[in-house]
């Protein structure tokens, strides 16, 4: 399976479609995910339309396998992996789909559409002399991810920092970021305002949603240690292998793959910010978990990448098929 997306062919990114669906078929017979009361005002407003059902999973699917061809399309834009390949996506879709509660549409899932856009925006910006609009639009991409879930502010720091990365460090290019990113805000409040209703704005976006390690399970089962665990080897792995991504790089390359170890640093961070944290806050390290995992598997002998992934594959689906065996 895995040779399938080894591959530069643009095409083939329409079998990422089955792949997610192999992860995320089993929803639909397993019954529908709450979705958090804590996330973000636009989320609120998108769970008013789309609801809970059975017609958000198959969204989540095709975000998915959206925001996966958005990061293949940006690796192999600044040949971040040495192979082109469709890697990056699909291991971005394993990540992803990769416990019980990443499987419907929730918040941090609908944020991660618009923290993608603004990496590849950021990654833009390199050693180009007028990077205003990319830079108005690093801001504004993650604005909208923040009113979708609240705790993606804490990526203001992977933006700021992910300048000083990319390019000299210009005060007026900060001042460029912070213009996007309360534009939105600013467009928002005025609609809240207009139609009266601003403090209600205030209370359910920002006072109902800030909150300092607070988490929605407690105490935690083993399930909750289970995955977290599993995330916390993955980060683990991605930091002992710092050196070795950045081996033979060039500098521009090294300065993405700098920029992609501030957002797991950031994700962590806003743990720090949000209220009542679910295990659905994991899919904030997706990005690049699944862009370091591809690493990885392009630097494998062919043969061993495709056993240890239909191996992985296997395990995370004996974890999504729990409802059976726990039953």
């Amino acid at each position: 399976m895995l040779s399938l997306f080894r591959t530069n062919q643009s095409i083939a990114n329409f079998f990422l479609v089955f792949y997610a669906a192999i992860y995320r078929i089993l929803p639909f017979f397993f019954g529908t995910q709450e979705w958090s009361q804590h996330s973000g005002i636009l989320s609120e407003s998108t769970l008013a339309i789309v609801g809970s059902g059975p017609f958000s999973y198959i969204l989540a699917l095709l975000l998915v396998c959206f925001q996966a061809l958005l990061i293949n399309t940006a690796v192999a834009s600044y040949r971040i992996t040495n192979e082109v390949s469709l890697f990056p996506g699909l291991f971005y879709i394993l990540v992803s789909s990769s416990i019980p509660e990443f499987q419907g549409l929730s918040a941090p899932l609908l944020a991660n559409t618009f923290y993608i856009l603004a990496l590849m925006e950021l990654f833009k910006t390199y050693k180009k002399y007028s990077s205003a609009a990319e830079i108005f639009n690093v801001g504004l991409w993650l604005a909208i991810g923040s009113l979708f879930y609240f705790s993606m502010i804490s990526f203001v720091l992977l933006a700021i920092f992910g300048l000083v990365i990319v390019r000299a460090f210009r005060p007026k290019e900060i001042v460029m970021f912070l213009c996007g990113f309360f534009a939105p805000y600013f467009l928002i409040n005025v609609y809240y305002f207009w139609t009266d209703r601003w403090p209600y704005f205030w209370q359910h976006h920002f006072a109902d949603n800030f909150g300092f390690f607070d988490f929605a399970a407690s105490p935690l089962g083993w399930e909750h240690y289970v995955k977290l665990g599993f995330f916390a080897l993955l980060v683990i792995f991605a930091i002992v292998n710092y050196s070795r991504f950045n081996f033979k790089k060039t500098i521009q390359v090294q300065k993405y793959i700098n920029i992609l170890y501030l957002g797991l640093l950031c994700a962590g961070l806003a743990l720090m910010l949000q209220a009542n944290t679910t295990l659905q806050h994991l899919l904030l390290l997706a990005p690049p978990l699944g862009i370091f995992l591809s690493f990885t598997f392009l630097n494998l002998n062919r043969q061993l990448a495709a056993t240890l992934h239909l191996l992985l594959l296997f395990l995370l689906l004996i974890l999504q098929c729990k409802p059976l065996w726990m039953a």
